[in-house]
């Protein structure tokens, strides 16, 4: 059996501070859950490290290097990615919804930002969150609500560090770093001695993790370890992509067979149609749709049209059992325009998403079209 895991071995990740003894939690892709035993609650609001992925759940050792833990656990223990050095502040007036930022990763409970951070708060620091919009002003500061919390609570641009994250994609050329060390961490990422072989070497992306900002699989090493942006050395992958970065896309509708060529921003669409008396051959159609590629001028690439229509919600997602996501009603309708789904509270997502299903693993919650 295939099991989904959210945290790869070496992740430097936080147990709950509010884990609860005999509370049942799960991973979040699977069905996997447990129940939190009096020797695990020794580890509450602890740093730990993912040292095994055991039948779909983990083993976590101390930071410092200690054994293994016996006790196995779920992604629901977690509050997520320990990252290590904080950043400087945000200036004022550089946020704008959709704003990728970090919660400072040295947030604690307290009135120090303007406004008082609460415990639920202090449990996100280090993640990195999506302005939902600008929320008023105060004495010295600028409040703001985040996607994350579902816009529930208010934050401020003290509570906030830069995100400094490179996005990598899928097939990127990147050389690990020459200088990179075993056991040391980057962005919250641990180096182990099977990572630490792959210094000065030229890797390809394999994966860019969902759920987690900041972390990919590459093709050398497989599914086993997370490595960050921090752990490559970047201006040659940017370099590769921009020199190569094309592609040609053959679909069909049965009917109609398009073929699509992609050149650092430009486009090129040709088309074959089958004569209605014809049988329809998709080999056939693509091979006349791809000579005619070359016939055509390449234009500037057409934005794709988002997800547009109704949709009801049928579940509210969780980020553990005891722990709903907020800002949407069950059996509500909701209506998306362009891929951007409108709140209960009025606002409109800043993601823009292409399907109902990602619709709903952008969201979390799960929804089905509205049939009228």
């Amino acid at each position: 059996m295939a099991y989904k895991y959210l945290y790869k071995v070496g992740d430097r990740v936080r147990v709950r501070s509010d884990l609860t003894k005999n509370a049942r939690y799960r991973m979040a892709e699977g069905d996997e859950t447990n129940v939190v035993t009096s020797s695990m609650m020794e580890h509450a609001g602890k740093i730990m490290v993912i040292a095994d992925q055991h039948g779909g759940q983990y083993r976590i050792r101390p930071a410092d290097k200690g054994e293994a833990i016996s006790c196995l656990w779920v992604d629901g223990m977690f509050d997520g990615i320990v990252i290590d050095n904080p950043a400087k502040p945000v200036k004022l007036g550089d946020l704008k919804p959709g704003d990728k930022v970090r919660i400072r990763p040295d947030l604690e409970e307290g009135d120090a930002y303007g406004i008082y951070c609460n415990s639920s708060m202090e449990k996100m620091a280090g993640r990195i969150v999506t302005i939902r919009r600008h929320t008023g002003e105060g004495d010295g500061y600028r409040k703001y609500s985040i996607e994350e919390d579902g816009g529930d609570w208010t934050w401020t641009d003290k509570m906030f560090v830069p995100a400094d994250i490179v996005e990598l994609k899928v097939g990127d050329k990147v050389r690990v770093r020459p200088d990179i060390e075993d056991g040391k961490s980057y962005d919250g990422c641990l180096v182990i001695s099977s990572m630490a072989k792959f210094a000065g070497r030229i890797v390809t992306i394999k994966e860019v993790a969902k759920g987690i900002a900041n972390r990919y699989t590459i093709v050398e090493s497989g599914d086993h370890f997370h490595w960050s942006s921090e752990m490559f050395v970047l201006d040659e992958a940017k370099k590769d992509r921009a020199e190569h970065e094309q592609e040609i896309v053959i679909t069909t509708d049965g009917k109609k067979t398009t073929a699509t060529y992609r050149n650092k921003g430009k486009v090129v669409v040709a088309l074959s149609r089958c004569a209605p008396d014809d049988t329809f051959d998709f080999a056939e159609g693509a091979k006349i749709a791809f000579a005619r590629l070359w016939d055509g001028e390449e234009e500037d690439e057409p934005k794709q049209e988002g997800y547009n229509g109704k949709i009801v919600c049928i579940q509210r997602g969780y980020n553990n059992i005891s722990d709903p996501l907020l800002g949407l009603t069950v059996g509500k309708v909701y209506t998306v325009t362009d891929g951007r789904l409108t709140f209960d509270d009025g606002h409109t997502s800043a993601c823009k998403y292409f399907t109902i299903e990602a619709l709903c693993i952008g969201t979390g919650h799960k929804f089905i079209p509205l049939v009228e």
